[in-house]
């Protein structure tokens, strides 16, 4: 396997489906990204997210790889 010298770029745009069980079929919730990291440094991405649904609104928790974000707005 040959590894990679140079790092990784590109930010990354997230969407969201939501679907009522894990076997019904799946929805986005927006056209457009809900998060969107084009206008911040390379490599902004998020990893291992958990998005839950409370009192009619999103909410997520993720490891921010590097960038910490906090936004206390919900979908």
């Amino acid at each position: 396997m040959k590894l990679r010298k140079e790092s990784i770029r590109g930010n990354r745009k997230y969407g969201l489906a939501k679907a009522d069980s894990p076997t019904d079929p799946y929805v986005k919730v927006s056209d457009n990204p809900v998060i969107d990291f084009s206008s911040l440094p390379n490599n902004a991405q998020l990893e291992d997210a958990f998005v839950w649904k409370q009192h009619g609104k999103f909410h997520m928790i993720a490891r921010d790889m590097g960038f910490l974000i906090m936004n206390t707005d919900c979908i």
